[in-house]
């Protein structure tokens, strides 16, 4: 289950269930097989859901997990498992792309539902993870995986939200949606993270909700940094929305909203 692909010098990378593979681009040939650490959770109760990668060539990636003993597949265990609280942490993975090694991996903080996020900010490679009621920050330095206690875990809900799917990077600043994690009553948030300062917090609910509606939407918002546009969706209320950022700030205004119902990812494509 799970999976991402990405393309590395014309080759394709591809993550599936605990394993990275190496496909030539052209004929699709496996050209390299790479079996991957899954730390505290066995390989059978685990699978990689997608990956990041950094400019020196390192991939980053992490696990998903399932309870011991647990049976149910996929994300049915993420949710529906009885001994959820045992589930155990993801691993933090990084890979050297060209060799296809494992460079180093850690221990997360808890088991991480939504995808890596990896950027290059201010002269270092950081990767950041979507907890449950926190956000976490990695650095890579080129040798070593480490947690950046610096800069957080920074709590990010507000009561009765649920934890984000993947954030996003518009310069200074980190992009989440919340309401990923379960269905809740509640509206979600957009919320921007100054990667500088994690004190600073900026958050709009763009899409409240009427009696008896509830807000879920597991995958993560599109963001035009160009034209400092974000896109956001709930299936919930069945609205889609346009927020404009403010750079200096992290402030956000609702540019538009529509009556338009997805559960899917928005790709952003054409000129500005």
């Amino acid at each position: 289950g799970g999976g991402s692909i990405e393309s590395i010098d014309g080759d394709i990378v591809a993550i599936t269930n605990t394993f990275l593979y190496r496909l030539n681009g052209t004929t699709g040939e496996v050209e390299a097989e790479l079996s991957l650490p899954t730390g505290a959770s066995l390989p059978n109760n685990s699978y990689f859901n997608g990956m990041g990668g950094w400019p020196d060539g390192t991939l980053v990636m992490k696990n998903l997990a399932r309870a011991p003993g647990c049976t149910l597949p996929g994300f049915f265990a993420l949710a529906n498992c009885p001994n959820l609280e045992d589930t155990p942490p993801s691993a933090l993975v990084a890979v050297d792309s060209n060799t296809f090694e494992v460079l180093d991996w850690i221990q997360m903080e808890e088991m991480i539902g939504g995808r890596i996020t990896a950027t290059h900010y201010d002269g270092k490679d950081y990767a950041y993870a979507t907890g449950q009621t926190k956000l976490y920050r990695y650095e890579w330095n080129g040798q070593n995986l480490t947690l950046d206690e610096s800069w957080g875990p920074v709590p990010y809900l507000l009561p009765n939200q649920t934890s984000a799917s993947a954030c996003g990077i518009m310069g200074e600043w980190v992009i989440c949606m919340t309401n990923g994690g379960q269905p809740t009553n509640v509206p979600l948030s957009v919320i921007a993270i100054s990667q500088e300062n994690a004190s600073m917090i900026s958050r709009i609910e763009p899409m409240p909700l009427e009696r008896g509606q509830v807000s879920y939407i597991p995958s993560m918002v599109a963001l035009d940094e160009e034209n400092n546009r974000i896109y956001a969706m709930d299936p919930g209320p069945g609205k889609s929305v346009g927020i404009d950022l403010v750079p200096a700030t992290g402030n956000m205004t609702l540019a538009w909203s529509e009556d338009q119902k997805t559960l899917s990812w928005m790709v952003l494509i054409g000129p500005a």
